[in-house]
Formats: C-alpha cells, sequence, structure tokens
C-alpha cells in the first residue's frame, strides 16, 4: 500500500478533539473510571479502527490510551499508531504526568515521550531519544487527555467555547472548540442525543459529535483535510458505560 494512503487512513482514525484553563473539577466525575471504546472507519478498500480505554491504577493514577490500526484487506501491510496519557487528579482536577506517542507505519516512524514536573513547571520532551526541556502553563494538558477535559466542560454546558494549552509537537498550542448545538445521529449504538462540536485549523477541521448518555464521549469523528479530503469515524461497541 503506498505511504500515503497508508498514512492517511491511519490519521483519519485520530482523536483530535481539542481544549484551556486548569482542568475543570471533576469532583462528578463525567466518565467511568474505566471503559473502553470501538470506532471504525473507512475509504474505498481501505479501513481502520481505533481503540480508546481508560484504566485506573493505583495511587489515584489513570491510563488513557488511543491505538489506531490498518485493518481489513490492506491489514497485511501493518501500521499502527499507539498514544498513552498518564495522568492524576489534584485537587479534583486532571493533570498529565506522562505521554507518549509511537507511530510504527510508513517511511515516518516516531517515537515522543513528554514528563511532566509540575513542582518545576517544566516539560521533557523525548522526540526518537534526543529529548530537551520546555517551561510550560500550569493549566498545561497533553494532547490526549485533554479529551477527557472536554467531556466534563460539555457536561458543565456554560461555554459555548472551549480553549486548551497543549503540550504538542515542541511547543505550546491553543486548542480551540466551537459548540455548535445539540443533534441527534444515528450510530451502531442506536439514536443518540449528541453535541456538536467543531475544532478548526486553518483549512483543516474535525467535528465530533458528543453523545449526552456517554458523558459526552464523541461518538463520531469527521475530518476534513486542506486537499479537501474527508473521513469519518463511527464508535461501534463500548464497554463500561452500562450503569453510567
Amino acid at each position: 500500500m503506498p505511504t500515503q494512503l497508508r498514512k492517511t487512513i491511519v490519521l483519519c482514525l485520530f482523536f483530535i478533539f481539542p481544549m484551556g484553563l486548569l482542568a475543570p473539577d471533576l469532583s462528578a466525575s463525567p466518565f467511568p473510571e474505566e471503559f473502553t471504546a470501538w470506532y471504525k472507519a473507512s475509504k474505498g478498500m481501505f479501513s481502520g479502527e481505533t481503540i480508546v480505554s481508560i484504566k485506573a491504577d493505583k495511587d489515584n493514577r489513570y491510563t488513557y490510551e488511543s491505538i489506531t490500526k490498518v485493518t481489513g484487506m490492506m491489514s497485511i501491510f501493518g501500521g499502527e499508531i499507539r498514544e498513552k496519557s498518564v495522568w492524576e487528579y489534584t485537587n479534583g482536577k486532571i493533570r498529565p504526568l506522562r505521554y507518549s506517542y509511537n507511530r510504527s507505519s510508513g517511511s515516518k516512524k516516531r517515537n515522543a515521550e513528554l514528563t511532566f514536573d509540575w513542582n518545576k513547571n517544566i516539560v521533557t520532551n523525548s522526540i526518537d531519544s534526543q529529548p530537551w526541556k520546555m517551561t510550560i502553563k500550569p493549566d498545561t494538558l497533553d494532547k490526549l487527555v485533554y479529551q477527557l477535559v472536554m467531556m466534563n466542560d460539555l457536561q458543565q454546558g456554560k461555554k459555548k467555547e472551549l480553549n486548551y494549552s497543549i503540550a504538542d509537537g515542541g511547543k505550546l498550542k491553543d486548542y480551540k472548540i466551537l459548540i455548535m448545538g445539540e443533534e441527534k445521529i444515528e450510530t451502531k449504538l442506536g439514536e443518540l442525543n449528541t453535541i456538536k462540536v467543531v475544532r478548526i485549523r486553518g483549512k483543516r477541521t474535525t467535528t465530533m459529535w458528543c453523545a449526552k448518555k456517554l458523558g459526552y464521549l464523541p461518538v463520531r469523528i469527521h475530518h476534513k483535510k486542506k486537499g479537501g479530503g474527508e473521513h469519518t469515524a463511527d464508535i461501534y461497541k463500548i464497554e463500561g458505560f452500562e450503569d453510567f
């Protein structure tokens, strides 16, 4: 499979939910302490799957992980993107401790690790085993765990726009999310009442439909790229929300 096509189908499944301020109070958690959700996306003969999960560790710490793989006919070509965030509750707020990214597909294999030192407000970046340090704001999140913060913000229902400071790509980036309103959509889980949110980055747009009954977990993610390409990932299975 051509490298660009393989990269496209893998990247279209990425969670790029996007988000500021010190993570909001999670004294009433908007999601179960442990859950797993499965998503599928396809384009022509290419398809892919993303599995996201959260697990409780010891000492009030948690692991949030996203694994994206090429599936179906093209699975013989391999390809996987794995993200992991280890975080903790501090004063009822989410605070990242370690973030890792591994891409094992295509010609642009990449490994990155971020370690947060909150005593000094410094993050250590190790990109392909070349570490360096960067000063961060007290409210900084990583590019994976902010998804959980977004879920809580949507539950609060008090804002029309969400803004987050994210340690991403060796710099602090401002993620802005616009809340577009309510919308009912059909999914493999049935009809769901959702809040539609949009992140615009120049000519690239990510639109997400976040289900109210699932703690505002995104159940559909639509990416529109700069060149006009469009891809959609839809949830088809979930565990952990049965008693939520």
